[in-house]
């Protein structure tokens, strides 16, 4: 009795096909909502890396017309120049290299980017150069992750604390 009852039942609930909409709506929203977010992530990390970009970039131009500066006041202009970037100055590094006119060597790695929780200060050049010296200038910043765990969270290179790390660089010659 009890078998011919539970075949009636789900003989009477495959047929109906009240909640499809549903089921389809519960299936399609996570991806919908991954990809909303994943735009808005990315649109964001774009906008620090183009702001981080021309910041470095207008103070080259400072730099490549004689302006002195140290490093750490070259870190501190560029970040005030970068309004997207929360506290960039405490997560910035720079490096300012010669590079060799004979040779043409470029440094193999990437820009030098280190932990916010640490107190370690990476170790990196900054050589101002002489007059028509060929200069290499790369920045990193460290930025937080609006998403982590959602997309483009997922699938960007991190540091060991989920940060994401923006880098620049950029090159000019010493005007004489």
């Amino acid at each position: 009795m009890k078998i011919k009852n539970l075949k009636r039942f789900l003989t009477r609930t495959a047929k109906d096909e009240s909640g499809n909409a549903t089921l389809e709506f519960v299936m399609t929203m996570p991806l919908v909502i991954t990809l909303m977010f994943s735009t808005v992530e990315s649109g964001i990390l774009l906008v620090q890396q183009m702001m981080l970009e021309r910041a470095l970039d207008v103070n080259v131009r400072q730099l490549r017309l004689g302006a002195n500066m140290t490093q750490s006041e070259l870190a501190a202009s560029i970040c005030d120049d970068i309004a997207v970037i929360s506290n960039c100055d405490q997560s910035m590094t720079l490096e300012l290299t010669v590079l060799s006119k004979t040779t043409w060597n470029v440094p193999a790695t990437s820009a030098v980017c280190y932990n916010r929780q640490e107190d370690i200060t990476p170790v990196t050049s900054y050589t101002g150069g002489i007059d028509s010296d060929l200069m290499l200038v790369r920045a990193c910043v460290i930025v937080d992750p609006l998403f982590p765990l959602l997309g483009l969270g997922v699938a960007m290179t991190e540091t060991n604390n989920g940060d994401f790390t923006i880098s620049a660089r950029s090159a000019f010659v010493n005007e004489p």
